[in-house]
């Protein structure tokens, strides 16, 4: 395994240990040209982008940068932006500041008017012209109103957004607003395909081997030459989501005997093994939580809504 990458070691051990069981570490240079600008701002309030194809972790960077940064006490608030209403952003917003309002480490420190959040939104060039323009007035106001009672709460926001376009691209076809592409936009960074990225496949085939082997609790398996040429000559569609499918798939489907793959699975299976510890969004060691995720309670009406954004926190397995 590949030595962790200084500027990854910058943002302390937590996020160490977080990148190592999400293989955030890279061997590519623009990825650790990221790490580097983003551990300028792990600490900052200034909303941070993070773009790329589908399955590049985008979610997941942005759970290490929460977890490295002073706002790791808050809850991490996922809003799916291409579902959410500005009636269920208000109501996930009210919640989680609720549950960090007087913690003893919030980032608000003695502005105990405010509470701490971590916001993170989910393909935000998915929102609806109205959840956009609600998105202007949080940024704005940094307060948000319950939908129901209309009380009012101040927020020490930390916002976080992934994009699986280019959203300058949406603002120009005229469906993204440039005032919030603006404010989103200070901190952006472009996440690289796998297909850009091959020097790093083997280094992920060999985690999730041993992730595989660790679930079933048995030896770890190894890929030959050949496989590991066929995996690194395969373009990725869909990143490194896909990756993790192909090699539990060989892994799965050959004899436990067999402790070198020459093999490699790449259709379906009619039950496929669910590793659901790398995808986006899922936590460290394959609970689905890390600190200070916030599990939202489904809430009454007009919340009956609130279950879509439930279902896009992280969930146990």
């Amino acid at each position: 395994m590949p030595s962790t990458p200084a500027p990854l070691a910058a943002l302390g051990t937590n996020a160490n240990d977080l990148a190592r069981s999400f293989m955030l570490l890279s061997l590519h240079p623009s990825l650790n040209q990221i790490y580097k600008r983003i551990v300028r701002s792990v600490d900052s309030q200034i909303p941070l982008l993070l773009s790329g194809e589908a399955g590049t972790g985008k979610e997941v960077l942005a759970r290490v940068i929460h977890s490295a940064g002073r706002f790791r006490h808050t809850h991490f608030t996922v809003i799916p932006c291409a579902v959410a209403t500005e009636e269920e952003l208000e109501l996930a917003l009210f919640t989680a500041a609720d549950a960090t309002a007087g913690m003893a480490h919030s980032p608000a420190g003695n502005q105990a008017a405010e509470a701490a959040v971590t916001l993170f939104l989910k393909h935000v060039e998915a929102s609806s012209p109205a959840l956009q323009q609600r998105l202007i007035r949080l940024l704005q106001e940094k307060s948000v109103v319950h939908p129901l009672t209309r009380e009012t709460r101040r927020l020490a926001l930390r916002v976080l957004a992934s994009s699986r376009k280019i959203v300058e691209q949406e603002v120009a076809a005229g469906n993204f607003r440039r005032d919030l592409f603006y404010r989103l936009t200070i901190t952006a960074h472009v996440l690289p395909p796998l297909r850009e990225r091959k020097e790093d496949i083997p280094h992920f085939v060999r985690h999730f081997a041993t992730r595989y082997a660790a679930r079933l609790n048995e030896p770890a398996a190894t890929f030959s030459a050949p496989a590991l040429a066929a995996l690194q000559e395969y373009d990725w569609p869909g990143n490194i989501r896909e990756c993790q499918r192909v090699v539990w798939q060989s892994l799965w489907q050959r004899s436990p005997k067999i402790r070198v793959i020459d093999k490699i699975k790449w259709g379906t299976v009619e039950n496929p093994v669910v590793a659901p510890d790398l995808a986006e969004g899922a936590g460290a060691g394959g609970n689905g939580n890390l600190p200070g995720d916030k599990l939202l309670p489904p809430a009454a009406s007009p919340a009956s809504n609130a279950s879509r954004i439930q279902a896009h926190q992280p969930q146990f397995v």
